[in-house]
Order: C-alpha cells, then structure tokens, then sequence
C-alpha cells in the first residue's frame, strides 16, 4: 500500500510539474515570447545600427567602409544600404550589396566586377555556384567606354548574357549612372580574362532582404504606399565628408513566427515524451526508493514487536541508508535498555526474595532464644528457688550472647555488602592462621589435625581476614564426621582447609554461601553458629578480590583461597 501510494504521488507531482511547464512555455510563448524576442532583437539591431553609423564616420576609406557593413549584416543577418543625396546607392553599399565578384584582367590591369547570378536566368536556369566557378581562365567581352584614353567597364557580357556591374579600381568604383554614359560615351567592348571567382557575404536571401529594403526606402521617399508587414524599419541620416547619406536597414521578424509554428507541432511529441518519461521515472522511483522503505517499513514492524533478530538494509550510502543505520542503531539500543531492564527485574526479584527470607531467617534465629528468655523470665517472675533463678538467668545471658553475635553478623554482613572501605595491611597469613589456631587447641587434642603451611605474605585488611579464618576454621571443626580429620596446608600461593565430611549435592554445596543456610534440615542449634558465617566470608574475599571456592574432596570438604 506504501509502495502504491509513494509512486501515485510521485506520477502525479511530476505530472502537475510538466503540466505546468507545458501551460507556463505555452502562455510564455503566446502572450510574451513575440514580444520579447521583438523587443530584445530590435535593442540589439538598434544598437549596432548606429554603431555602424559611427564606425562608418571614422572609416578612412571605402574599403574600411564597406567592411564595416559587412560586420553588420553578419552579426544581425539583417541588410544594410546607405544612400546618396541622389537617391542612389553609396559606393560601400555597392560593394555589400552583390553575391560574388569576378576578377578581370584586361591589358595588365585589374578590375573587380560584383554581380548577382540570382539576377541571370539562362535557358538551362540560374547561373548556380559551380557555373559561376567554371568561368575562371575564360576570356569575356568587357563593356565600357574611353575616356581620356582609359577604358572604363561598366559591365561584361558572357556566352551573349549580359551583366550590368559596376567596376572596382584600387578601392574606387569608377562607375556612376549608367544612363548618363549612354548618353555622352559610345561603348565598346575590350576582351579580358576571368582570373578569379571570389564569394561574397550576401545570399540569395540576403539579397531579397536588399531588393526589399531598396524598394522600401524608395518607395518611402517617393511617399507611396508599402506592405512590408514583415519588417521593422531604421532609418537615420547624416552628413560624413560633406554629403548628406541616410542608413536604411530591415529588421525580420518572419525567422520567429516560423520558430514558433515548428515548437508548436513539436510540443506534441515533447508531451507524449514526457508523458512516458514520467512512468519510468515512477516505476524507477517505486523500485529504487519505495521498495526499500517498505522493507524499512516491515523491519520497524517486527522491531515494535520486540523481534530484534530483523535489521534493516545499511549498504545504501544515501539518506535510505541513513535511515536504515538508524533504526538499526535503536534496534540494538533499545535491545540493550530491555535487556538491562530485565536483568534489573530480575536482579529486583532477586533482591526480594533474599529480603523475604531474610526477614524469615532472622524471625526464626530470634524466635528460639526470645522464647527462652521469655519462658526463663516468667519462671524467675513467678518465685522459683534461688538456685534455678540463678541458672534461668545465666541461660538469659547467654540467648542474649548469641542475639548479640547474630546481630554483629549481621551489621558485619550488611557492611560488607555495602562495599565498605578495607584497610590493607601486609601479614603473613601463617601466622595470622596460628593465630586463630590456638583457640582451638582444646578441641584439636581429640583429632586428626594435619598443618603443612609455608610462609605467604600478603596485604589484607588483618581483621577482616582473621574473621574469615576463625569463620573457616569454625566450620572446619564443627561439621567434621567421626573421621574427624582436618588438613591446613599453603602451597603454590594458595590456601587449603579440609575435613573429613559426607560428600553432598552440587546445589548444596552452592547454597553453603546463602545466608542462615546449615546442612542439618531443622536448623537446629546442636553445631552451634547462626548460619552467616560463609555468607560474611564470601563478601570479605570478594572485596579482597581474591580467588575462592568450596567443593567435594576425598574426604569431604574442600576450601581454597587463591592470594
């Protein structure tokens, strides 16, 4: 459903995109693309038209002059003319005005002949520009006049076609109106030879936008009406050297509505385009980016469930990929935060049940000896003889003792517990074992107590430590079997108290650590101690840090200290 949702709404935001494009070129091209390109084009033409007129001022002569007019019908591709105050064209003009010029030798002199072969129709058709380059290396009558013994052309005649052109010498025309040479001169014809075809800027399309201009501005002056409703006019006119010359150039605006009219069929095939570019960029989106998100998707969905075996995709380096990483991340995060919540649980359950027994165990070691000091003092209350009041208040005192050592044990215990601070010293275990050895020397005469230790110093907090050995060495003598064996032995930088016992249970021997824990069932008071005792040796080696365990032996009950 993602998947098909992300796609739609992708299709159709690009499809609002093009269709806005399409109406926004549309509207552009209808109500402001004429206009604009009218506008920008005429600034443009604007501009190098009067340009033209002051490089045209500055030139120094008329070939300077007619380059000038080149460089503007090639930066425009609009045509140019300057006329005289005879209404007939400037020399530059002449000179721009014409498709090629034929290069004619004739008696060692060289003339340059413009011509159009737009102008020639042959029975076979126009001249085109290969005919015109044949006609290098041919010899043609050249038509002029003499005057003052020099022949001046004003025009050739080839294969009985005649070419009315004007002709160039060392960059002065030396023809001018034709008709008044008809009337003053009788021609003649002088026989030259084409050495050169030489191409010139104007087309065929140039030189319609030249018949067209020539005729406008004729037509203007003459004041007679024109059609040229695919033009915009310029004209100016200045005095340059004395004469007065009017600039006359056309600006086409026939060039756009063509451009438009093609863009117009072309939108067509660019909408079906576009149309199908938009399903494949949809179809490439749903499986590049929807198809992961909704792996993400399905991935977050087992996360929530607690399923935090499922990942998601991290080998994309892109915001996908980021986001993958991320989920990932609290993935395993919240993982953790459960994992430590349970443990926490548990550790709390833990705690619970350890204070609910305890709350039991100490309620059962005080209900004994505060039943007998309550018995034994309702017996004294009551008037018993001398001699048992006597003995009713030594038992007192000595409940009282016990309650006293099970609280010390258990204010030691809880200490402990609390990670209280140890003060290190450094002892020699041995001697501190002797030590506490020898409140057992009575017990000792009646058993088989084998002592093998050899010197270990080591830094302990002595009173602490002596605690644990006078636990340990309690035990040892109190719980030993009828073999009423005992080993005390050092070696090897460890600590090994033994005695003969019944081997038991793994669990047990692990519950020998809990607290108020005894092996006899009844918890009875026969062996003596309160059952804290391994419970406060426990703690004391672990905030020593120290190595301990207590297993089976082969002869009963084994317990190791590593220093």
């Amino acid at each position: 459903m993602i998947k098909k949702s992300l796609t739609a709404k992708l299709f159709l935001f690009v499809l609002l995109l093009f269709v806005t494009q399409v109406l926004i070129q549309l509207g552009f091209q209808k109500y402001f693309l004429t206009d604009y390109y009218e506008s920008q084009k005429s600034k443009f033409a604007e501009s190098e038209f009067y340009n033209t007129i002051e490089e045209f001022e500055d030139a120094d002569d008329l070939t300077h002059q007619s380059e000038i007019l080149y460089d503007y019908i090639a930066s425009t591709d609009e045509p140019i003319l300057v006329f005289n105050e005879l209404f007939d064209y400037h020399q530059a003009s002449y000179i721009t005005s014409f498709e090629q010029t034929v290069r004619v030798e004739l008696d060692g002199e060289t003339f340059l002949m413009p011509f159009n072969l737009s102008d020639v129709d042959l029975d076979m058709g126009y001249i085109d520009e290969e005919f015109s380059y044949e006609l290098i290396g041919e010899e043609i009558f050249i038509v002029g006049y003499m005057e003052n013994d020099d022949f001046t052309p004003v025009g050739f005649e080839y294969d009985g076609y005649f070419f009315d052109s004007y002709a160039l010498s060392n960059d002065e025309i030396i023809q001018d109106d034709l008709e008044l040479y008809e009337e003053n001169y009788d021609y003649i014809d002088r026989i030259g030879t084409i050495v050169n075809v030489e191409e010139r800027l104007i087309g065929k399309e140039m030189q319609k936008k030249i018949i067209d201009l020539s005729d406008y501005y004729y037509k203007t002056t003459l004041e007679l009406s024109t059609d040229f409703e695919d033009y915009n006019f310029m004209m100016d006119t200045v005095i340059i050297a004395g004469e007065e010359l009017t600039f006359v150039s056309a600006l086409s605006l026939q060039p756009i509505n063509e451009v438009l009219e093609i863009q117009s069929k072309f939108q067509l095939y660019l909408t079906g385009f576009m149309l199908i570019l938009i399903i494949i960029v949809s179809y490439v989106f749903s499986k590049v980016i929807s198809k992961p998100i909704v792996a993400i998707s399905k991935s977050t969905a087992e996360i929530s469930n607690l399923n935090f075996d499922e990942t998601c995709d991290e080998s994309r380096e892109d915001e996908i990929g980021i986001l993958g990483r991320s989920i990932n991340l609290l993935s395993k995060s919240l993982k953790d935060k459960i994992d430590t919540l349970e443990d926490e649980i548990a550790f709390e359950k833990r705690q619970e049940k350890i204070r609910r027994e305890f709350v039991a165990d100490v309620s059962h070691e005080l209900k004994t000896p505060l039943g007998i000091i309550r018995s034994y003092s309702e017996g004294i209350k009551d008037g018993i003889s001398k001699e048992k009041a006597t003995y009713y208040l030594d038992v007192i005192i000595e409940e009282v003792d016990k309650m006293n050592e099970l609280v010390l044990d258990m204010l030691e215990l809880s200490n402990l517990e609390s990670k209280q601070m140890i003060q290190k010293e450094r002892i020699n275990i041995k001697r501190l074992i002797n030590n506490v050895l020898r409140s057992y020397a009575y017990v000792s005469k009646n058993m088989n107590v084998a002592i093998n230790m050899e010197d270990l110093i080591v830094d302990v907090d002595i009173k602490k430590m002596e605690l644990v050995m006078s636990n340990l060495l309690s035990n040892a003598f109190r719980y030993v079997d009828d073999r009423k064996m005992i080993r005390i032995y050092i070696k090897d930088q460890t600590l090994y108290i033994e005695n003969s016992h019944e081997p038991i249970g793994d669990v047990e021997l692990f519950k020998l650590w809990d607290r108020f824990y005894r092996l006899e069932k009844s918890r009875s008071r026969t062996f003596g101690g309160n059952g804290l005792g391994l419970a406060i040796v426990q703690k004391t080696l672990e905030l020593h840090e120290l190595d301990y365990s207590i297993e089976n032996s082969e002869i009963g009950f084994l317990f190791k200290i590593r220093f």
